[in-house]
């Protein structure tokens, strides 16, 4: 046994001198890489980090191609390496993909009956693109919309969708966010939603 215990420490003095002799890269850390990228404020989580974990081209970023002020977001899927990643913004962090469990958002307290804006595509079928807006009061779940874009539009094209059913009631909480594909078998490399000038319709009050 003495003798067993004896290997066994030597074994392991051996292989850990090992490790210590090579060299690690960057041990010391000196070396750091900067990265940087935009996404739109206040919306608290885009696929832009999914896409740096997964050496992917960011999939949402700031375009200068406007209809409205200098700005836009443009929001394109990337599939490359065996990896899939639509360009989406939401304002929560969506700790998981089943949005019933989300929580957060903005406050907000009108009562809106639909939402409109202007965008641009290059969605190929069967792919979509996608705008959603979830509405809560006290935690509960009271209004769930999704809406969605097909087909290509080269020139910023207005849109306006309702609310159906209507809301029963105020909300105190929305959340809000929109995509260039939905998370299935439809997604289409490069397929490429900008939208801009979103507002609700049916209130005093953004």
């Amino acid at each position: 046994k003495t003798k067993q215990l004896l290997l066994t420490f030597t074994l392991v003095g051996t292989i850990a001198l090992k490790v210590d002799a090579q060299s690690i890269p960057n041990g010391n850390f000196e070396a750091w890489t900067a990265i940087t990228y935009e996404i739109p404020q206040n919306y608290v989580w885009t696929s832009n980090s999914d896409a740096y974990r997964k050496n992917l081209p960011f999939p949402v970023l700031k375009s200068m191609d406007a209809f409205h002020g200098n700005y836009s977001v443009q929001m394109t899927t990337q599939i490359a390496n065996g990896d899939s990643l639509p360009g989406i913004f939401v304002n929560v962090d969506p700790k998981n993909g089943d949005p019933s469990t989300w929580n957060g958002g903005f406050a907000y307290s009108q009562k809106p009956s639909g939402l409109r804006g202007y965008y641009k595509s290059a969605i190929a079928s069967p792919d979509t693109g996608f705008v959603m807006a979830f509405f809560y009061k006290g935690g509960v779940n009271i209004g769930q919309y999704g809406f969605y874009f097909y087909g290509t539009h080269n020139t910023y094209t207005p849109f306006s969708f309702t609310f159906n059913p209507a809301l029963p009631q105020n909300p105190d909480t929305v959340i809000f966010g929109a995509g260039s594909s939905n998370f299935n078998s439809n997604m289409r490399n490069g397929s490429m939603l900008k939208l801009d000038s979103l507002s609700f319709t049916g209130v005093t009050s953004q």
